[in-house]
């Protein structure tokens, strides 16, 4: 069997030029996002000047971790950036591969400072509880309850970093393992391979705004509620709870962690895409994709065209997605798996497609393009 594009049968053919202008898009997209960091940077800058918070030579070993952490991973971002951007449309996958390897790398240096707070906020719960020792010998000392569940409060902040850091470890190991294993399998989509990258990288920045807010939360809030609770008025004021050095340096956490991270994980989020957005262009088959003519279909399969005549009875379907490559067009057929392709991967649009089924089943069968139609 062959495809004949000269008998009155409409052919649709592999033709990878709308992912690759996509994929241009996304490059340009993640270098205008470098704009958007750099207004940002000048408004922490100026919120860190006001605050009094710029003070590199005062901060906490794990606060001085942070910022030089967030600039290498904005250099390794950017140098990634331009690799991949440079690289668009060219059959090359070890580069994209290696490419991704390198934003997990990046993207996990961040657990160093989030593991440096972990330990802090370890020691941290054993010196609570030292002062809840001293504290209990105290006799009709108001607040205890108010302490011991502050201590509480400190040991389970403990347990959920340390569970949440091995979590991410392993999430970053498969984001790893992944890529080879989807590339491994011909015209294989890795849609949930790219997904578990795309977690991956933004996981670890994520923790760290979790920690920003931990210790916004405990300095500014727990802390201060809790001594209030154990120095009510008309009590000998004298009992607070033991402080933690970083807790001072709560502003430059928040700025970091928390309005430069969460840009720096949109850009890292849209150079991932890009990444694997290339690897989908090297996924691209060549030569005729579809056939539709009176007497069936005839999808291409990686053996060769297969036929399926329209007395099997084929459902003729679309499939959303959001990611790249989008939307796919999916044939059901009896006794075999469904074929798939995305719609981006062809030189025609849907409806076009739609349009050849209608006119060569006489209206009798269309493509159900309305599973894209669907929000969610």
């Amino acid at each position: 069997m062959r495809f004949d594009p000269e008998d009155y049968a409409f052919v649709a053919h592999y033709d990878a030029s709308r992912l690759t202008g996509q994929a241009k898009a996304m490059g340009k997209q993640g270098l205008m996002r470098l704009i958007t960091l750099g207004v940002s940077a000048v408004f922490i800058f100026f919120i860190a000047r006001s605050g009094n918070a710029l003070h590199p030579k005062l901060w906490q070993p794990a606060t001085v971790w942070l910022a030089i952490t967030i600039g290498v991973v904005f250099v390794a971002t950017l140098v990634v950036l331009l690799v991949a951007r440079s690289s668009t449309g060219k059959d090359d996958p070890t580069r994209q591969v290696v490419l991704l390897v390198c934003m997990i790398v990046a993207t996990a240096t961040l657990l160093w400072p989030v593991w440096l707070f972990t330990r802090l906020i370890g020691g941290y719960a054993d010196t609570v509880n030292l002062f809840l020792s001293a504290l209990n010998m105290k006799p009709d000392q108001p607040g205890l309850d108010a302490a011991h569940s502050f201590h509480t409060q400190v040991v389970v902040a403990h347990v959920v970093l340390l569970v949440a850091m091995a979590v991410v470890a392993v999430g970053l190991l498969l984001g790893i393992v992944l890529p080879p294993v989807w590339l491994g399998k011909p015209r294989a989509l890795g849609w949930a391979a790219r997904r578990e990258v795309n977690l991956a990288v933004m996981a670890p920045p994520a923790l760290l705004i979790v920690c920003g807010a931990a210790i916004l939360l405990f300095s500014k809030v727990l802390v201060a509620q809790t001594n209030k609770q154990l120095n009510p008025p008309g009590h000998p004021a004298g009992t607070y709870l033991p402080g933690l050095p970083v807790f001072d340096d709560w502003l430059v956490w928040l700025l970091l962690a928390g309005m430069t991270l969460v840009i720096i994980m949109m850009w890292m989020s849209g150079v991932v895409k890009l990444i694997c957005a290339n690897l989908l262009l090297q996924r691209v088959p060549a030569g005729n994709a579809l056939r539709v003519d009176a007497l069936g279909v005839v999808a291409d399969e990686l053996t060769g065209p297969h036929r399926i005549a329209w007395h099997d009875h084929p459902i003729i379907t679309g499939r959303q997605h959001q990611d790249l490559p989008g939307s796919e067009l999916v044939v059901q057929r009896p006794g075999r798996d469904p074929w798939t392709m995305p719609f981006l991967y062809f030189d025609v649009l849907p409806g076009t497609i739609d349009s050849a089924i209608r006119a060569a089943t006489q209206d009798a069968r269309t493509l159900d393009l309305t599973p894209l139609d669907r929000a969610f």
